[in-house]
């Protein structure tokens, strides 16, 4: 089930749950394929667009905290480092 979401300004985006005071969300990144084009040293976009998506759920939920669960340790540092997170 998807939970419509709307902070203080922009339009509405979904999670998958909400739960003891947290919104929940879960991406999905094959832990096989390869994330950082070799050619431009960057993300692949199927890495950038559910980063993209995070920064306006993240936006939206204004002070609710969102805890997001990835496939693989690998989407893991992908989606902290995408999200400014070390």
């Amino acid at each position: 089930m998807k939970y419509p979401v709307s902070g203080r300004k922009g339009p509405w985006v979904k999670l998958d749950g909400y739960q003891d005071g947290k919104l929940i969300d879960a991406k999905y990144w094959d832990g096989n394929s390869q994330i950082i084009d070799s050619a431009t040293g960057k993300f692949k976009p199927f890495i950038t667009a559910p980063i993209t998506e995070a920064k306006a759920q993240v936006a939206r939920a204004v002070d609710t905290p969102i805890v997001y669960y990835v496939s693989t340790e690998q989407a893991a540092i992908a989606f902290r480092h995408g999200r400014g997170h070390p």
